[in-house]
C-alpha cells in the first residue's frame, strides 16, 4: 500500500464522525470478551442515540461512526425526537479502541469501520484514534454529572439489552460473509 491508498482508507472512516451511545447492563463475562484492538462484528441493526446524558446502566458503548442514519424524522411519532434514534446497518464491523473503567462503570469505545477493511485495520492505529478515545473518556466522566434523558425509557433500554458483537452467551460473532 502506498500513501494514496492509506489516505483513501482514512477518508472513508474519519471524516464526519459523529458520537453515539448505547447504554446497557453487561456483566464482567461479556466485558472481558472485548479486547482493545480487536474487531467485532454485529449481525443485527445497531440502535444508538445521539442523546448523550447520564449513564443509567453498567456499561456504555461509545460509538463513533460516519455511517449511522438518524431516524428522528422518519421514526414513529411516539419516538420522533424523543429517543434520538440513530441506526447503524446490520453486519457492521467495529474496532475496539478503548475499554475504560470509571466509578464502577465501563466505557467501551468503538470505531465503526467498513466491513471490507476490517482485517486490514486490525493492527492499524492513528493519532485520530487517540483523539476519539480522549473525547469518549471525557464525555463519559462528564456524564456522571449530566441529566438523565427521561425519553430514554424502559422500552428504549429493552431494545438495547443485548451485547454488541456477541451472543447472549458471550460467543463472539464471526465476520459476515
Amino acid at each position: 500500500m502506498d500513501n494514496k491508498d492509506i489516505e483513501k482508507i482514512m477518508n472513508q472512516i474519519y471524516p464526519g464522525l459523529t458520537h453515539y451511545v448505547r447504554d446497557v447492563d453487561l456483566d464482567k463475562k461479556h466485558i472481558n470478551n472485548y479486547k482493545v484492538g480487536n474487531i467485532i462484528y454485529e449481525k443485527a441493526f445497531v440502535d444508538t442515540t445521539c442523546k448523550i446524558g447520564k449513564l443509567n446502566k453498567t456499561t456504555r458503548y461509545s460509538i463513533f461512526s460516519n455511517q449511522a442514519v438518524e431516524l428522528n424524522t422518519i421514526a414513529d411519532k411516539k419516538y420522533q425526537n424523543n429517543w434520538g434514534l440513530c441506526l447503524i446497518d446490520r453486519n457492521s464491523a467495529f474496532k475496539i479502541l478503548d475499554i475504560y473503567e470509571y466509578n464502577n462503570k465501563t466505557l467501551i469505545t468503538l470505531l465503526h469501520i467498513p466491513l471490507e477493511l476490517s482485517e486490514l485495520l486490525r493492527n492499524v492505529s492513528t493519532n485520530l484514534d487517540d483523539q476519539i478515545i480522549n473525547t469518549a473518556r471525557s464525555r463519559f466522566e462528564k456524564s456522571f454529572n449530566d441529566k438523565t434523558f427521561i425519553e430514554l425509557d424502559d422500552e428504549w433500554y429493552t431494545r438495547l439489552k443485548f451485547p454488541l458483537g456477541m451472543s447472549d452467551e458471550g460467543i463472539l460473532f464471526n465476520k459476515p460473509e
